[in-house]
């Protein structure tokens, strides 16, 4: 297993092989997301179906990517000289430029969502908006592709890239040939909508589901925006640890700020080995949501994961320890072995989204329940 300096040097190696014309194919199959969005950023690859859906599925976890690099985290990293700026805008890029059909990564535009138009031209948006309205905004007589509609619907139902410094948006949009005001991507977005069929379905993967639908799971209208949505994952997590009895184990949920907690079970098994056919872990697919979780409990604590900018989790038996990170419901690397552990048990340590829900959510206070501890001093 690669340590974190071996797979940052390996994808420094990767961005100057493509760089000089050469083929990493191999790469893209790589376990690191790292690894595997450096070898398809190659221009050798710029047509390939496989690295297309390598970009594809990396745009859906920017943050990810950039962490799985070392961003934030180690200025330093051999693999960052390669990039002008943080390596998602250069992954965002590729991907909307390569990738022919829009329908396969407008769901990644809406992730981009929260760093729109801080900058112009806006490398985060700005490429999801050429690719999605090559031909500039759909004139009255043209039927838009759902692609189009879903992308106008989310950026006209963000209200911060609306409320916030206009210069960036006008300069960017007004380049892009696309409406300045929100009203026209509200019009569109609720129109007239086009005879649909099969092949307009847009599927939603892993914890994105729970992200963008949230009132399936939690209550008609709730939403991001909704002042009851985290109390009511807080609440309904620590209800179904309550009813899960002994095959939850013994648990207990520490608030450490106001956009931190901490949960953990102990005497209850979350494997991280690879499964059956090579499917990811159990701990994998907890925090990612891309798998049917084993427990009604375990189910509401991958809920509140989703809702999770990162998520640093362990898990411990049959005496070794195991540990994984994520940011945007995305793996950063592999689980990594961490050496022996005593027990059973698992905790995962859960930072909030601040950059997608509002701006200013916090977690919220007065949970009374006897397996909760609040660290916050009292407001």
């Amino acid at each position: 297993m690669r340590s974190i300096a071996e797979a940052h040097e390996l994808c420094a190696s990767l961005l100057d092989l493509g760089a000089a014309v050469g083929q990493p194919r191999e790469w893209l199959t790589d376990e690191h997301p790292g690894v595997r969005g450096c070898a398809a950023l190659a221009p050798t690859l710029a047509d390939d179906r496989q690295a297309h859906k390598v970009l594809a599925e990396l745009c859906l976890a920017p943050r990810a990517f950039d962490r799985a690099l070392g961003y934030g985290l180690d200025a330093a990293s051999p693999a960052l000289c390669h990039f002008a700026g943080p390596p998602r805008w250069a992954l965002i890029e590729a991907a909307c430029v390569r990738i022919p059909n829009f329908r396969d990564i407008v769901t990644s535009a809406w992730m981009a969502l929260p760093h729109a138009f801080r900058i112009a031209p806006c490398p985060e948006l700005g490429p999801y908006l050429r690719a999605g309205f090559p031909n500039g905004w759909p004139a009255a007589s043209t039927v838009p592709t759902s692609a189009q509609l879903m992308l106008a619907g989310d950026v006209a139902e963000r209200a911060e890239l609306w409320d916030a410094e206009e210069d960036a948006r006008i300069r960017t949009l007004s380049a892009l040939g696309l409406p300045t005001e929100r009203s026209d991507w509200y019009a569109l977005a609720n129109g007239p909508r086009p005879d649909f069929n099969a092949a307009d379905l847009i599927v939603l993967n892993g914890g994105m589901v729970i992200r963008r639908r949230p009132a399936m799971y939690l209550g008609e209208g709730v939403d991001r925006t909704h002042p009851e949505l985290l109390r009511r994952l807080l609440d309904n997590l620590l209800e179904a640890y309550d009813h899960a009895a002994a095959d939850a184990g013994d648990y207990r949920l520490t608030v450490e700020s106001d956009t931190r907690v901490a949960f953990t079970v102990e005497g209850a098994q979350l494997l991280a080995e690879t499964g059956q056919g090579g499917s990811a872990s159990e701990l994998t697919q907890l925090f990612t949501g891309t798998g049917h979780c084993r427990t009604n409990a375990k189910k509401h604590l991958s809920w509140l994961a989703a809702f999770c900018g990162t998520v640093s989790a362990q898990c411990w038996y049959d005496g070794y320890g195991y540990a994984q990170d994520f940011a945007d419901m995305a793996p950063i690397g592999p689980v990594q072995s961490t050496g022996p552990a005593d027990g059973t048990g698992y905790r995962a340590v859960l930072e909030l989204d601040s950059e997608w829900l509002p701006p200013g959510t916090v977690l919220p206070r007065g949970l009374d329940r006897p397996a909760l501890t609040d660290l916050r001093t009292a407001a």
